[in-house]
């Protein structure tokens, strides 16, 4: 074992080298893509066409939080790449910075240790980190979320810098300033991280007792000013754009007590099913301890967790697997290897704490599932490409029996279909959409899936097709059974609204040996020629609602 430590110190450029290369590898084997990412690409490609940051033409709603992750989606429309391959290579960027920085902040957290330990355990952070399947498979799935952490990550080290290695002069707390703001842009609850790190501004530097105030408010100030001036300009154009300073997707909301339990399933799920537990369960033991070491770097990390947590419970969690947990990962993973190696003496303890990381993420990649209405990584891919769901075929097809645009559709599921098709889409769950954002109906309490659009508002609207989340169904199935199950999942919100006649449901194959079922709003002749051709077929008939 000696020998072994000795020869990766004496080539450790190398090994360091190696373990980036293979975690990117692993990242590279755990890639996906979800739904919501189309909804950002779908924004994003309006943006690069000259129609606008928007989700239909004409219609200014922000039903992104990613702006400058939209904006980075919008260059491979420019460039003519495919967005789906570009955000990958764009996330596992953000996922090597991520871990570079990650691996800064440890040595800092570990700098009372010779060097040797402080790099072998610093290499041990990120190893943990990056294999763990949840941060691996978030350097992609589409959406901004590497791109939030690295952003967050490269804040908070040359934060630790400039307070402990006495670097704060201006251009520095100048360039952390920027990173904020970047951080804010890219996500806007990346200011929980802003105020925590303006927090530790006065009560983690050494100078905080000083005679000189005077420099304190100018530094300060230097933090501040260029944060809040970029804040300020954003906030002032989206107000002037969408008439709006907050996005669509706050007044999807639904506040009340209730969120608490389910923040809080969603953050004991993430521990239990990494067999985080034994670690928490020591740690009282150790407390005396951790606060005897007086490492203000990991206190200040461990304050940074706690608040993220408590935010998140207050927010209910989220329906994807854990994904509002990366952002803290490099500090939770550089805060549990100090207090295995700072506080537990016993190395047999050590080493199994450390076997029982590495086991638990195998153990919740390959057993994790749809649970408390958290949805696996697994599933959120399954929606786009697994043959009984497809709907980036569904949204293809659609594209296909509708070049022209002439139709307008529903969906609950607003990403790939809208994306494909690319037809004027009511997004049922409001999050693209402002009227029911703000006066859906409530059906839960389920993140991102709180309201929802009534069928009256559907026919306000004008919409031809519900298509809702894609009914896709094999060819041998009988039609009297899915008619009976559409009307029911359709439906079921707003009983009342069935005084309008029942509309048609219809029929059309897709490539895979599935049928997609939809149903049949508003008259539009597009869709009655499909059906005197036959490549849309009536599976009920009935009169129209409205014409």
């Amino acid at each position: 074992m000696q020998k072994t430590l000795e020869i990766v110190l004496r080539k450790y450029k190398i090994v360091f080298v190696l373990v980036l290369l293979t975690l990117m590898l692993l990242a590279w084997h755990n890639k996906f893509v979800q739904d919501d990412a189309f909804i950002s690409f779908r924004y994003a490609k309006n943006f690069a066409e000259g129609i606008g940051l928007v989700f239909n033409k004409g219609e200014r709603v922000e039903g992104y939080t990613n702006f400058l992750w939209t904006m980075l989606m919008s260059l491979s429309f420019k460039l003519g790449f495919d967005p789906v391959l570009f955000s990958y290579y764009a996330g596992i960027t953000f996922f090597v910075i991520s871990l570079l920085f990650t691996y800064k902040i440890a040595e800092i957290a570990f700098d009372f240790w010779e060097e040797n330990s402080s790099k072998l355990l610093s290499l041990l952070v990120v190893i943990l980190l990056g294999t763990n399947y949840t941060f691996s498979a978030y350097a992609t799935g589409g959406l901004e979320t590497q791109m939030q952490t690295a952003f967050v990550t490269a804040s908070v080290f040359f934060f630790l810098n400039v307070l402990y290695k006495k670097k704060e002069s201006y251009l520095n707390l100048f360039f952390i300033s920027l990173l904020l703001i970047i951080s804010v842009l890219v996500r806007p609850d990346s200011l929980v991280f802003v105020f925590l790190i303006f927090f530790g501004f006065f009560y983690l530097r050494e100078e905080r007792n000083t005679a000189n105030k005077i420099l304190v408010v100018q530094r300060f100030l230097v933090l501040l000013v260029p944060f809040l001036t970029v804040l300020i300009a954003y906030l002032l154009w989206k107000l002037f754009y969408y008439g709006d300073i907050l996005p669509n997707s706050f007044y999807t909301k639904v506040g009340g007590i209730e969120s608490i339990p389910a923040g809080l399933i969603y953050i004991g799920l993430f521990f239990s099913s990494y067999w985080l537990f034994p670690i928490l369960i020591l740690f009282p033991f150790y407390l005396n301890k951790f606060v005897k070491k007086n490492n203000t770097t990991i206190k200040f990390l461990s304050f940074i967790i706690v608040v993220w947590l408590l935010y998140l419970v207050k927010i209910g969690g989220d329906f994807m697997e854990f994904r509002f947990l990366v952002p803290i990962l490099p500090f939770l993973f550089v805060v549990i290897v100090w207090t295995i190696y700072a506080l537990i003496e016993e190395k047999k303890v050590r080493y199994a704490l450390i076997v029982i990381i590495i086991l638990g993420s195998i153990y919740h990649k390959v057993t994790f599932h749809y649970l408390h209405g958290i949805e696996s990584i697994k599933n959120l891919a399954g929606h786009l490409y697994d043959e009984n769901q497809n709907w980036i075929e569904v949204g293809k097809r659609l594209h296909e029996l509708f070049p022209n645009r002439n139709v307008t559709i529903a969906v609950s599921a607003a990403g790939a279909v809208p994306f494909y098709s690319e037809l004027p889409a009511v997004d049922m769950y409001g999050i693209n959409d402002s009227e029911i954002a703000k006066n859906g109906i409530i059906i839960g309490n389920r993140p991102g899936h709180q309201k929802f659009s009534t069928i009256g508002y559907l026919y306000d609207k004008r919409v031809n097709l519900l298509i809702g989340e894609p009914f896709v169904v094999k060819k041998s199935f009988i039609d009297c059974s899915i008619t009976e199950k559409m009307f029911e999942d359709f439906f079921k919100y707003r009983l009342n609204d069935l005084q309008l006649k029942k509309p048609r449901l219809l029929r059309t194959s897709l490539d895979s040996g599935y049928d997609l079922y939809f149903l049949y709003l508003i008259k539009n002749t597009r869709v009655d020629s499909l059906i005197n051709e036959g490549r849309i077929r009536v599976i009920q008939q009935e009169k129209f609602s409205a014409d």
